[in-house]
């Protein structure tokens, strides 16, 4: 999915997000490319991979992106 919450409010991001939550433990494979609030999306999965241009820039457990010191530089590249 590419971007399912982009212009929601926080509540409906939050109500999209917690159905595709549902949907992945349902045995759904669920591939969400996330640019906008990655912070909130990103407390919703498992598993992020980072891409810069096509290439995978590293892949980890979501909790530890979101702990990691340099999330923005990460993440956002910034």
């Amino acid at each position: 999915m590419d971007e399912p919450t982009t212009g929601l409010s926080t509540q409906l991001t939050n109500e999209v997000a917690e159905g595709i939550v549902r949907i992945n433990n349902n045995g759904t494979t669920i591939f969400w490319v996330v640019e906008e609030n990655p912070q909130q999306i990103l407390s919703f999965e498992n598993w992020v991979f980072v891409m810069d241009s096509g290439i995978i820039k590293t892949s980890k457990l979501a909790s530890e992106i979101l702990a990691s010191p340099n999330f923005r530089e990460l993440f956002l590249g910034n």
